[in-house]
C-alpha cells in the first residue's frame, strides 16, 4: 500500500477517537470513567476562572495605583511644594 502520509495521520486520528469512545461508554466502568473525567474537567474550569479573576483584579488595581501616582505627579508643583 501507497499511503500518503495524511491518510496515515486520519487513520491514527480515527483509531485514537475509537480507542477512548471505547474507553469511556464501556459498560462496566464508562461512568465512572464519565464522572472522573467530568469532575476534572470541571475542577480545571473552575480553577482557571479563579486564576482570571484574580489576575484581572491585580491588573486593575496596578492601573489605580499607576493613575494615582501620575496625578499626584501633575499636581506637584514646579517648585516642590504642594
Amino acid at each position: 500500500m501507497d499511503w500518503q502520509v495524511q491518510d496515515r495521520w486520519m487513520l491514527l486520528a480515527s483509531v485514537s477517537i475509537g480507542v477512548i469512545l471505547m474507553y469511556l461508554f464501556d459498560a462496566f466502568t464508562g461512568s465512572h470513567r464519565r464522572a472522573w473525567l467530568r469532575d476534572h474537567l470541571m475542577n480545571s474550569i473552575h480553577r482557571s476562572r479563579d486564576a482570571l479573576v484574580i489576575a484581572w483584579r491585580d491588573a486593575r488595581n496596578q492601573a489605580r495605583d499607576l493613575f494615582a501616582e501620575a496625578r499626584m505627579l501633575l499636581r506637584k508643583s514646579p517648585s516642590g511644594k504642594n
